[in-house]
């Protein structure tokens, strides 16, 4: 059996609340391979959960303190798999936008980063929360000793399919061409644009995205305030400062 530990650091919990409430639709596949040493809400043994030695370790939030980053550094140390579960885990999220461009009272606070900035992060599962079906196929993929691979397309793929119109034909700016793809895109059929909660697709041509912003007289500075919300530290790859 995969030992596996679900871990949450400074965050809002959204992520595993989200998988711990519907888990139990993927057990008959996952019982055969995996044994939930530690889930953060769920089941927390008496023993310290850092101390844990697992095979695949899943960790939601942001080291907001040192004794976050401490907790990281042994969770890493003890786990053959790490892998981020959520956007602020992956990318910062909104911590690491918020600990930058928001000021309250004229306070600063210390700059948020992934997990990626503290350690070596082995597979991103992103989302705001993470998707549950997402999760419990990484984690069988993991534990049949497998790379899960995340969507090759972005969230503009999925539109067409679920017979959205283009927000972008329609004067609203989207983030649907240089999202990541693979959620089913829920907020368009609400009628909500993309603020690109997945981060960036794998191939976002983001040169290419402003032009045609400029082209149907959208604002860059909307559209650069959706990308600093979500895709955290990738925005500094894309100059949006």
């Amino acid at each position: 059996m995969v030992r596996v530990a679900v871990y949450s650091l400074s965050s809002c919990e959204g992520c595993i609340s989200v998988i711990a409430t519907t888990l139990h639709r993927f057990l008959n596949e996952l019982r055969s391979f995996v044994d939930f040493e530690y889930f953060k809400i769920v089941l927390e043994p008496p023993l310290e959960a850092e101390a844990l030695y697992v095979d695949i370790a899943f960790v939601e939030g942001v080291p907001a303190t040192e004794e976050d980053k401490r907790a990281l550094q042994l969770i890493r140390e003890r786990s053959a798999k790490l892998v981020s579960l959520g956007t602020c885990a992956s990318t910062g999220g909104l911590g690491y936008s918020s600990s930058r461009y928001i000021r309250a009272g004229g306070a600063s606070i210390e700059a948020l980063e992934p997990l990626s900035t503290y350690v070596k992060v082995d597979y991103a599962l992103t989302g705001c929360p993470a998707n549950p079906e997402e999760f419990a196929q990484t984690l069988l993929l993991l534990a049949k000793g497998f790379n899960p691979r995340p969507s090759d397309y972005s969230v503009c793929f999925d539109c067409p399919l679920k017979g959205r119109a283009c927000f972008l034909n329609k004067g609203v700016v989207c983030l649907g061409p240089v999202a990541m793809g693979g959620c089913g895109a829920p907020c368009p059929q609400l009628n909500i644009p993309c603020h690109g909660c997945r981060g960036p697709a794998l191939e976002a041509d983001f040169d290419s995205f402003f032009k045609i912003l400029e082209a149907k007289g959208l604002k860059h500075e909307l559209a650069e305030d959706m990308l600093r919300k979500f895709m955290g530290k990738f925005a500094i790859e894309v100059k949006v400062k």
